[in-house]
């Protein structure tokens, strides 16, 4: 038997008649991927948030024990925002938006004929064919297909997915192999590359001298139309500042068959080399 709840103003209610599993779980039959910012899945592939119960913006319905017994039930009146779904240790949500709330008129199908129903807006909720996000509580894995449905949910958890702040941009450009051109500057970054100087700083200040000239190496052996004098590279537009990011992240690659030199606008991990 499920449970399911809804969370309305920050408190969580039990919907007490409804007793049935309203979703499935996901298809991933061709992976499931630890969620990064740059990483892109297809179809019958899924995000994935291990240890989720470790970070900040796990609920606090996952951090303990259920029980039914702990919450009110639930009254029309209040304001809908989450619908929870419960089956043994599998957690489904889907955000109630303003679709899933719009009026309704349908046919209800009778065995003694037809009936036409309508329904006023707010007095039903349409439930999706997939959950916005499914938590497993026995492996502690939050799943789910896009991000952004996920982040009303789950406050917090943008910060996976932030811009970097003034100071850290600053902090980047100011890298010993970078030089800004004229007129360029830590305003100069637009959004995607804020975001991605955010995902990857961390990276980058852990690599040691030795991996540091490595990968300056590696980005010149590419022909990306970056100027590179004494030691650094010029950087005269946000246009440039990708090419360089994507270096450092390693994106460019020569297929070994082919020769061909490409670029991976995505990345799954998949281990390392042995």
């Amino acid at each position: 038997m499920a449970h399911t709840f809804i969370e309305a103003k920050e408190n969580i209610y039990t919907l007490q008649g409804v007793t049935e599993k309203l979703y499935d779980l996901y298809d991933h039959s061709d992976g499931c991927f630890e969620y990064t910012p740059d990483t892109a899945i297809s179809s019958n592939q899924v995000y994935k948030i291990s240890n989720f119960s470790e970070h900040s913006f796990c609920l606090d319905i996952l951090k303990h024990e259920l029980s039914t017994t702990d919450y009110n039930e639930y009254k029309a009146e209040y304001d809908k925002q989450i619908l929870i779904n419960v089956e043994g240790d599998i957690y489904y949500f889907q955000r109630i938006t303003t679709a899933s709330l719009k009026p309704k008129r349908f046919l209800r199908v009778l065995p003694d004929g037809n009936m036409y129903d309508f329904s006023e807006k707010g007095s039903t909720i349409t439930i999706f064919d997939h959950a916005d996000a499914i938590y497993s509580k026995d492996t502690d894995v939050l799943y789910f297909l896009k991000f952004d449905n996920i982040k009303a949910i789950f406050p917090g958890i943008i910060a996976l997915y932030r811009d970097a702040t003034k100071r850290e941009i600053s902090d980047f450009l100011s890298q010993d192999f970078i030089q800004t051109a004229e007129g360029f500057n830590g305003d100069s970054v637009q959004v995607n590359n804020r975001k991605r100087i955010a995902a990857l700083r961390d990276k980058y200040n852990a690599y040691n001298n030795s991996q540091r000239n490595d990968l300056k190496k590696y980005i010149q052996g590419y022909d990306l139309g970056l100027r590179f004098e004494d030691g650094k590279f010029l950087i005269s537009s946000d246009a440039d500042l990708k090419k360089l990011i994507y270096g450092i992240d390693q994106r460019y690659y020569t297929t070994p068959i082919d020769n061909e030199k490409r670029i991976a606008n995505s990345v799954i991990n998949i281990g390392r080399a042995k």
